[in-house]
């Protein structure tokens, strides 16, 4: 029965949302099509719901829901268009062991789709002048021991430093404390080496976004857990937000576990007590209103938005990096602008097309690289063109 209800709803879309409100006539006359219909039912015995709106979302939603289908995503999807959520979706389990299942109150780590508040942080100081991201970082981490590196070299990843992830095991003790500020001490007491000079090229790497955290702390005076409370999460309503420490944050009844592909659990390490390149957990509800932020300019100015998103440094000839995001020129030539991440099992996507209203959140805690290949295909699907090629984003390193 349903099966049937929504084949004669589609036919009823079809017939009516055609650019030709006049059809002929059997006797060669013409009638509009649309005037008799308003006519038939505008009685209040009569009382149909606007069908176009309505079925343009439910045939998004049964494409959208093909389209995952195939990809086996264990975790919360969101499409919207225009603020208004076209698509979303809750499947799978936030805690095998316990068979606990996903619904949309469930946290995931971001993991580096994190960054982007860390970049946002940054760029409210800016705005209140407490900042200057042209400065060198011995402006606001005097001890700091690397010369001619900018603010704006660790938001666009040209500092040149080396990732602290794939170093800091050799000297930390996994069960030992380790936050930003250890960081710091640690890179001032070993001071590995550069891996280019500064503003040499652009190479990813999550030290940087650990020492703008650092400069947030410094400069506004607070954990930046709190910072993001007042600034970001409670402006907006994201209730559901938060930044995790290990051995700090207690767990929430709501958050999720993170797993390999192969089902086995990660569990957080000594790294996880360091914040800004990782360590927001949401919802995808709460980053759908993050993503109007970008519209409704409710926590940073116009001026500061086209900043952040207007690209600093080239990938290659069609994928760059902002200040907190990447950008990727699409083969329509839109702009998509995202950040996707993938930290113990999780693995995410918040991808945007702001000219279009398009955006695209996927929020996974069983490891899937097929989660980075889906936004463009969204894209074209939302916008009926044809199929643009699914891209290998990348998952934050």
């Amino acid at each position: 029965m349903k099966g049937i209800t929504i084949v004669l709803a589609l036919w009823t879309f079809s017939l009516f949302a055609g650019n030709d409100k006049e059809l002929a006539h059997t006797n060669n006359t013409k009638i509009d099509i649309e005037a008799e219909y308003k006519a038939a039912f505008k009685s209040e015995q009569f009382k149909f719901p606007e069908l176009s709106v309505d079925l343009y979302k439910l045939y998004l939603g049964i494409k959208i829901d093909s389209f995952f289908k195939a990809r086996s995503i264990n975790g919360n999807i969101l499409v919207a268009k225009d603020g208004q959520v076209i698509y979303k979706k809750s499947d799978g389990y936030a805690n095998l062991s316990e068979y606990k299942p996903l619904d949309f109150n469930s946290t995931f780590q971001l993991a580096s789709t994190s960054k982007p508040f860390t970049a946002v942080s940054i760029m409210q100081l800016v705005e209140k002048g407490k900042i200057n991201i042209e400065d060198t970082i011995q402006a606001y981490i005097p001890e700091f021991p690397y010369k001619n590196i900018s603010v704006k070299h660790l938001l666009c990843h040209r500092s040149g430093l080396p990732d602290y992830v794939k170093f800091a095991a050799l000297y930390i003790k996994e069960d030992a404390p380790f936050d930003n500020e250890d960081l710091i001490t640690l890179l001032v007491n070993k001071k590995p080496k550069l891996l280019a000079m500064p503003d040499d090229r652009f190479d990813y790497c999550n030290t940087n976004y650990a020492l703008l955290t650092s400069i947030v702390e410094r400069v506004s005076g607070m954990k930046f857990e709190d910072y993001l409370k007042k600034n970001i999460f409670d402006p907006l309503e994201m209730k559901n937000s938060y930044a995790f420490r290990k051995g700090i944050t207690p767990w929430k009844p709501n958050q999720t576990q993170g797993y390999e592909s192969n089902g086995r659990i990660r569990y957080h390490d000594f790294m996880d007590g360091v914040l800004g390149d990782k360590g927001v957990y949401s919802t995808v509800d709460d980053m759908l209103k993050f993503d109007q932020s970008f519209y409704n300019f409710k926590i940073l100015k116009p001026e500061t938005i086209k900043m952040m998103t207007t690209t600093q440094t080239w990938e290659n000839s069609t994928k760059g990096y902002a200040l907190g995001f990447r950008t990727v020129t699409l083969s329509d030539y839109s702009r998509g602008i995202y950040h996707n991440g993938w930290w113990k099992g999780y693995s995410n996507a918040f991808f945007r097309v702001p000219e279009k209203g398009i955006t695209v959140i996927i929020l996974c805690n069983k490891y899937n690289s097929g989660v980075y290949k889906c936004a463009t295909p969204l894209v074209s699907l939302m916008l009926n063109t044809p199929e643009l090629p699914e891209m290998e984003m990348g998952g934050s390193e």
